[in-house]
């Protein structure tokens, strides 16, 4: 499929959900909990006939690399099974990187995974969930990695006082790299309150070890805001400033979050 058409497809998608979802009385769904905008997966599925569409643009600016990088749609889809399960698909989107005297564009690779919840909140413990996932190779040949990355993330969300949320992650995958295949590992926390005005922000760290190069842990904090647009759509804003010698130097994303029943989706 030409990759204009299927970034229209995308764009078409998320422009019948949002019509759709004002149309649903507030509350309908109850809370909206997203895997966005911060790097921390939530523990919470969407629910059963549930469709939720998740999306973003993200820059990068990486000085030591001379590279910019921008990653558009970034599209996050969530399908509820039940009460405990969601089916996952994921991508980087289309991804525009210039720098090194070269400019690369093309489709990313795309993610299919699913997220149980298998612990509900208690007034001590806290929420847990697992994502195991895998990457399948079919982005552009300058954005693939070439082979099957599977990957797992064991979730956690607990309320604490004064209105603050804390969740985290704790994270595996097998990564293919520019020379060898690696297991990487990866640990979040993020804490988040409610603002004014319908706003809600959040602060956030995580690391990754080892890298591309053998290298790490190199950690990474964000920072960012949401707004709900209705019970059923959110808009999102992050930047983020690595801490370490490794990666991007900041980046900074904007993203749209939308649900909608399954069965009254419409084209």
């Amino acid at each position: 499929m030409h990759q204009k058409f299927r970034m229209l497809s995308l764009a078409a998608l998320l422009g019948s959900l949002a019509q759709a979802q004002a149309e649903l009385p507030g509350g309908a769904l109850g809370e909206l909990v997203t895997d966005r905008p911060d790097y921390t997966e939530s523990s919470e599925v969407v629910g059963k006939g549930v469709m939720q569409n998740e999306m973003g643009t993200v820059f990068e600016m990486d000085r030591a690399a001379g590279t910019k990088t921008l990653s558009m749609g970034t599209p996050l889809l969530r399908f509820g099974v039940s009460k405990k399960w969601e089916l996952r698909v994921a991508g980087d989107g289309f991804v525009s990187q210039r720098g090194g005297g070269a400019s690369l564009r093309g489709l990313g690779d795309i993610e299919f995974g699913f997220k149980y919840k298998f612990r509900r909140e208690s007034k001590w413990l806290p929420a847990l969930g697992v994502i195991p996932s895998v990457g399948i190779p079919t982005g552009a040949q300058a954005f693939t990695s070439g082979k099957f990355d599977p990957g797992f993330k064991l979730t956690w969300s607990k309320d604490v006082p004064l209105g603050f949320g804390l969740s985290g992650n704790l994270n595996a995958a097998r990564v293919t790299g520019s020379s060898a295949r690696f297991t990487q590992k990866a640990v979040t926390i993020s804490v988040g309150h409610d603002l004014i005005a319908g706003f809600a922000g959040f602060w956030e760290a995580f690391a990754f070890a080892p890298f591309d190069n053998g290298t790490g842990p190199n950690w990474v904090y964000d920072m960012g805001l949401t707004r709900m647009a209705g019970p059923n759509a959110q808009w999102d804003a992050t930047w983020g400033h690595r801490v370490g010698p490794i990666g991007p130097d900041y980046f900074i994303q904007f993203g749209y979050t939308v649900r909608q029943k399954m069965g009254s989706l419409r084209y």
